[in-house]
C-alpha cells in the first residue's frame, strides 16, 4: 500500500484538507474543524515563530491529528480515503 503525500498547493487548500481530515478521521463536525483551524492559525500567528512556514512541511493529515489529540493510522481504505481529499482539495 502507497501511502498519499501532500503535494505542494496553497496554504488554503492545506487549512481545507486539515479540516477535511479532522472531519474524516476525527469524527469532527464542519464547523468545529473550521473552528479548530482557525484557533491554530491565530496561534501560529501570535507565536512569531522565525520560520512559520515549517508548518506546511508536514502531512495535513499529521496536523490533524495533532489538532484532534488522537492518532492515526492509515490502512487500505482510509489511505483511500486521504487519497481522495488530497484530489478534491489540492
Amino acid at each position: 500500500m502507497t501511502i498519499p503525500v501532500w503535494k505542494s498547493g496553497t496554504e488554503e487548500a492545506f487549512w481545507r484538507t486539515v479540516e477535511r481530515c479532522l472531519v474524516e478521521f476525527f469524527g469532527f463536525g464542519e464547523s468545529a474543524a473550521t473552528r479548530r483551524v482557525a484557533d491554530f492559525r491565530v496561534a501560529l500567528d501570535h507565536a512569531k515563530l522565525s520560520q512559520p512556514q515549517i508548518v506546511y512541511h508536514d502531512e495535513p493529515i499529521n496536523l490533524a491529528s495533532d489538532l484532534a489529540g488522537k492518532s492515526v493510522s492509515l490502512d487500505a481504505v482510509s489511505a483511500e480515503t486521504y487519497r481522495k481529499i488530497l484530489q478534491e482539495v489540492g
